[in-house]
This record gives structure tokens, sequence and C-alpha cells, in this order.
């Protein structure tokens, strides 16, 4: 298989998994070199070997159990992943000493603000519940296995970051458990080995069924997937079980429409899957989901609203709050969706932090339709760019971030804008 990834625009979800591979179980060692080992991801145990039978006299037994409420001294786990180098990709013009032009958008602000309604994007159905997951460190019989206490501390930890990010209406409760399998630590044996340690945890579970899994794996294969109602998991990260997790939210609670996509970005003119380090359903270990991820999973309704501006709008002027923003300032909405037609992507505006900086993005909703849950990040910006003949020009007033959309002045000879679909 030369590409285990699922992508976005192309891939055919079946039976509720996010990743289906391309071709049989023959990947080279050199072609999984290429591609990140946190994010080289398959449909749900297709392309595992070994009997999907569990055989009779096979059994496995819980030798370590953390129960939702027991304290746990949380470990530190390892944490390797690179981070993104913002570089802002301003207009060339964006930072000229423009003076008049400062002027009019602010007295347009003046004018604009007392007596302009804007429009509101639809609100979006949240995704909310108390999810009970399991999570599980297999222990080989070999000796070899994740620890539990890491196990733990990170899914624990992206359970803090889910109901942060849901304003505490999404929760993870998780329980960790060791357990030994009768099997060597190999490839061969995962298949069986993580259905023995499912049904050994269901058996054991006095509570609510799991809605989850997260199976540490302690690397019996060298890349991570998810699907279903499971996370494979090589070893105990935070990020992975962040990114991971994020593909089978939906499932979580019987609504595939909130199972992520990727967070990509258009660099240098090309697009790369995993590329949006403000949101960790790329390979970048954020901490936060941008503003599509966000509007698809509903949780922006808590923090406040996102304006709609449709094309053929006059220039119109946005109060803005960051994405993230603990507190709301009256009239400011937390972004802008810019609906470009039936047969054109969603387009999103918003602020957020990267290296504790504000950043202003423009992101598409990318995948085949409206309903898509994959986001391409178009552009980082510092002040003005233009995009598919809009252009989005951020001032500050008063210690307040405004944002004025208008249609791209026409010139004297064509210019040429970024424009990607």
């Amino acid at each position: 298989m030369t590409d285990v990834k699922d992508k976005v625009e192309k891939a055919s979800v079946k039976n509720n998994s996010i990743n289906k591979p391309k071709t049989s179980d023959n990947t080279s060692q050199q072609d999984r070199k290429n591609k990140p080992e946190e994010f080289s991801e398959c449909e749900d145990l297709s392309d595992l070997q070994g009997d999907s039978e569990i055989a009779p006299g096979e059994e496995g037994e819980i030798i370590a159990e953390i129960s939702p409420d027991d304290p746990l001294v949380e470990e530190e786990t390892e944490q390797t992943e690179e981070t993104e180098t913002p570089q802002l990709d301003d207009d060339a013009d964006a930072f000229q000493d423009n003076t008049s032009s400062s002027q009019s958008l602010k007295a347009k602000i003046a004018t604009t603000a007392a007596n302009y309604t804007i429009k509101y994007a639809p609100d979006v159905k949240p995704l909310t519940g108390v999810v009970p997951v399991c999570a599980i460190a297999i222990q080989w019989a070999d000796g070899h296995g994740a620890s539990v206490a890491k196990t733990g501390s990170a899914a624990r930890s992206a359970a803090r970051v889910y109901e942060s990010l849901s304003d505490g209406q999404y929760k993870w409760r998780v329980k960790t458990m060791g357990i030994k399998v009768p099997y060597n630590r190999s490839r061969h044996n995962l298949n069986k080995a993580e259905q023995l340690v499912k049904k050994i945890a269901d058996s054991s579970n006095r509570g609510p069924k799991y809605g989850m899994y997260l199976i540490v794996n302690d690397n019996a294969k060298d890349f991570n997937n998810a699907g279903t109602d499971t996370a494979h998991i090589s070893s105990p990260k935070v990020h992975t079980m962040e990114h991971e997790g994020g593909h089978i939210l939906g499932n979580s609670v019987k609504e595939d429409r909130y199972n992520l996509g990727h967070a990509g970005a258009y660099k240098d003119g090309k697009y790369e899957e995993y590329g949006d380090g403000l949101d960790f359903m790329s390979k970048y270990p954020a901490s936060t989901l941008n503003i599509v991820h966000q509007y698809v999973l509903g949780w922006i309704a808590w923090k406040g609203k996102v304006a709609q501006y449709d094309i053929g709008d006059p220039a119109t002027v946005y109060k803005i709050d960051s994405l993230n923003a603990k507190i709301s300032k009256e009239g400011a909405v937390r972004g802008v969706l810019v609906d470009r037609g039936p047969s054109e992507k969603q387009l999103f505006f918003s602020e957020m932090s990267m290296n504790g900086k504000p950043v202003y993005a423009l992101h598409l909703r990318q995948g085949k339709n409206k309903d898509a849950t994959g986001s391409g990040r178009i552009a980082l910006f510092g002040k003005k760019k233009t995009y598919d003949g809009l252009t989005f020009e951020v001032t500050t007033v008063n210690e307040e971030t405004f944002v004025k959309i208008s249609p791209e002045e026409p010139t004297s000879a064509p210019k040429a804008t970024l424009k990607m679909r």
C-alpha cells in the first residue's frame, strides 16, 4: 500500500470508519519512513493479519486498573512531534503606511456599528454528553507493554482538552486498564489481542457501555488509526489520543457527522493533508481545534456567534473575538462564515493564537459536500489578505479588533489571487 492516509477529499467512508486503505498490507518500510509515524492511517483493523476469532482456552487478565475517580499520579508522556513555525502570507501592500485607508476603515466602523444588523451563520446542534472511554495498555506475553500510568495520563489529558473546548458539555469518563494477553508482541497478533482486551474490558464493566476504546499496543505496528469505536495507538501520547479520538467522536454518540477529518493547509500552492498547526487533527501537537472543526461540532455556540457574509454583500465590518477567548466582548463574533454558493466550499475567517501571538486565518471546509468535516487552511496573515475576489482587512481600534470583508477592488491590470477549491 503506497498511501495509507485517509484523504479528506477522496476517501470513501464505510462502516463508520474514517480511514480506508487503498491496497493490501504490502507497505514497505521505506513507504512508512516517508510518512509521519503518528498519522499514517488505514481502515479499522482490516489491514492487520492474524485470526479474527479468539481461540478456545486463550485467556487474558487485568493486571492494573485505574477507575475514572481514582487519583492518578500523571506521568509525562513522550512528546517528540514538531511544531509549526507560522509564516504570514499577507498581501504585498498590507504593511504599507496607508493612513487614509486606515482612517476610512475606522470611519466605516463608527458609521456601521450603530445601525448595521449582522447576519449570523446557522446554528449547529452541538456534540454533548458523557462518554465512557476505556483506555487499555496491552501487556504482551513476551514482556513488552505500554505504561499503564502513561496511558491513563495521556487519555485523561486528551479528555480535558475536549471538555475545555466544549465548555464542559462533552466529556470522556476514562477508565484505564493494563491487560495481559497470551500472545507475543507482533503485528500478526494485534487483531486478536485487541479483540481479547475489549472482551475482557467489557466483561468487567459494571457501568454504562463503553462508547470508545483507546488501545495502546506498544509499537506492535508503526502507525496509528481509528475506526468504528476504537483508536489503535502505538504509544501513549496526548496528541495521538486527541487526533485518533477525533476521528470517532461522532461514533461515540452514534452520530457520525461529528467524526472529524484532517486539518490540512495549503502551503506554497500545495495541499498538505496534516499541515494546519492550529488544530490537533493535523500532525502538530496543538491543544485546540480550528474554526471549521469547532463549528462542525457546534461548540462555538457557548462562546459566541459566527457571522455570515454572502457573496454579493457590500463591504461589511465585524468586531472580532479570538476564537478561544474566555470572555466575549459585547457585539463581537467568534468568526465569519463566507457562503460562496452551493457549488463552492464554505470559507471561514477567524482570529487564533500561535506561539502566544494573534494571527488571522482563512479556512475552507474541506470535503466533497457542505457537511464535510475536514478543513484546509488557506492562509495565515497579520493584517490583510485577498482570496477568491474578497479582501479581508484587520485593524485595531481602542484595543478592539475589527475585520472588513469587501469585494476586491478592480485594478487597471489583472491581479493574481490565491484560489483553492
